[in-house]
């Protein structure tokens, strides 16, 4: 009996203690989201430290010609040239823009609309929209704790989803860039063996391995360090944060699903008296901007991603910039020359809409998943969790507007709606998002995928956000 009273008492004290783990996991990413402002401030000065980092190891522009140490080259594809490359860490718009930039903007949206999510939950009670089942209103301290336990209950697949990609990012590091960095001669040629080329699907000859190029006089184990300190803070940081943060959201959509919301004998219903056409449920705008923003800019991200392994695969593109915005210089001319003859197909034919293919040198069919894996497995992500999210928080509100209609005017404790005001519950049917928010989500995610089979859209997708960025700008102005 003692023995079985002690293995309890031990059993009760691990679990107790791995629940305390949990809880200050939470607590922390809490912490962080009540200070979104420094993290995005201390991200934005690591990516510009890095990008200083990089020209003082010599890495911020270099460019790749296929001669390699040891008089080792890698070649073209067959029926291609290689071209010298532009592959420096500085030019790369998934190193040094993603790390200083969109990096910092993603994670600082994410979690502002972390810390979105209690406020809500009390305007939520405060507008009588959150109550129990019996329409009584709910006691927010209980609610609070409620979401806070659900949150907790999700960090140990946060956790396991980290781990996995972090030991993503450290195996693509060491067979990628440490193998290749550190290989003396005889690793080197075996490496190279024979018929190795610049767009074989697990290698990438670009500023992570400069140590190995014939024009570089980079010392090797800097430039390992230098790497490993970039993948970290970049690669590894950034994917995590992504990915987690993402995952991490489908226990908000989860929390406020109807069966959730049963559960803890609670319901979500639409406020009739509110002035706006989503019945209330406009509270939830703050929580999606930041949570549609983090969505594009990941997806750029992305995209970002993906074009630098189509580019250094491609062996007749000399520079990004190139491969992406070719035919624009020459579009330009050719308005300004034959504008009032031009037509849509001299446009288009202007190699605007050459696909990956023709622009990598792959044969048809020959594009490895690689490429497109890490890109395609995000913008999942970004669908997917922004789906989760949305169905199940327009599942309960449109159930709750039917209990509501259902019970009639007069039935919610402390209200006084009327008989008029409930006519008002069928105008909520497009919630939770207004149509703006979903064409612009909609839309972005649209030239991003296009993007991706015809990679020199891209201009046109700067030219949109551009523009967007100048009418958003001008009317903050003049409002």
């Amino acid at each position: 009996m003692a023995n079985d009273e002690i293995g309890d008492r031990a059993r009760l004290q691990s679990e107790s203690r791995q629940v305390s783990m949990w809880a200050r996991m939470d607590r922390a990413v809490g912490h962080l989201a009540e200070r979104f402002h420094g993290v995005a401030v201390g991200l934005f000065l690591m990516g510009l430290l890095l990008a200083v980092a990089s020209f003082l190891v010599g890495v911020f522009g270099v460019e790749f010609d296929g001669e390699l140490k040891y008089g080792l080259r890698i070649t073209a594809p067959e029926g291609h040239t290689l071209v010298p490359k532009q592959v420096g860490f500085g030019f790369a718009p998934n190193w040094f823009l993603t790390g200083a930039f969109l990096l910092p903007y993603a994670i600082m949206q994410l979690l502002k609309a972390r810390l979105a999510v209690e406020p809500l939950i009390e305007t939520l009670i405060e507008r009588r929209m959150l109550v129990t089942t019996s329409f009584e209103r709910p006691d927010r301290d209980a609610v609070i704790e409620a979401w806070r336990e659900k949150s907790r209950h999700m960090m140990p697949v946060v956790f396991l989803v980290v781990s996995v990609v972090f030991a993503l990012a450290v195996y693509d590091f060491v067979s990628v860039v440490a193998q290749w960095t550190l290989a003396d001669e005889a690793q080197l040629i075996a490496l190279v063996g024979d018929g190795v080329t610049v767009h074989h699907k697990d290698y990438e000859f670009d500023w992570s391995v400069a140590a190995i190029f014939a024009s570089t006089d980079i010392n090797p184990w800097v430039n390992v360090v230098f790497a490993g300190a970039a993948y970290l803070a970049i690669a590894a940081l950034g994917a995590c944060f992504l990915f987690a943060g993402f995952i991490y959201f489908f226990v908000f959509g989860n929390f406020f699903s109807h069966q959730n919301l049963r559960k803890q004998d609670l319901q979500l219903i639409p406020n009739p008296k509110s002035e706006d056409s989503r019945c209330g449920f406009e509270v939830f705008e703050e929580f999606f901007d930041s949570f549609i923003q983090a969505a594009v800019v990941a997806a750029v991200i992305a995209l970002g991603m993906y074009l630098q392994n189509i580019y250094l695969r491609a062996p007749e593109q000399g520079h990004i910039a190139s491969m992406v915005l070719g035919p624009v210089q020459s579009i330009i001319e050719d308005l300004m020359n034959n504008a009032s003859e031009l037509k849509l197909g001299d446009l288009l034919g202007s190699g605007m809409l050459q696909n990956v293919y023709e622009l990598s040198g792959y044969e048809f069919g020959g594009v490895p998943l690689q490429v497109f894996g890490s890109a395609v497995a995000l913008l999942l992500i970004v669908v997917i969790v922004f789906g989760y999210v949305w169905w199940f928080l327009r599942a309960s509100a449109l159930q709750g507007a039917t209990t509501l209609s259902a019970r009639g005017a007069g039935t919610v404790s402390g209200s006084d709606y009327t008989a008029e005001d409930l006519t008002k519950l069928s105008q909520i049917s497009v919630w939770p998002l207004s149509w703006i928010s979903v064409n612009l989500l909609l839309a972005c995610i649209v030239v991003i995928i296009a993007c991706v089979w015809w990679p020199r859209l891209v201009a046109l997708f700067l030219a949109l956000a551009i523009y967007r960025a100048i009418v958003t700008v001008y009317k903050a102005l003049a409002g």
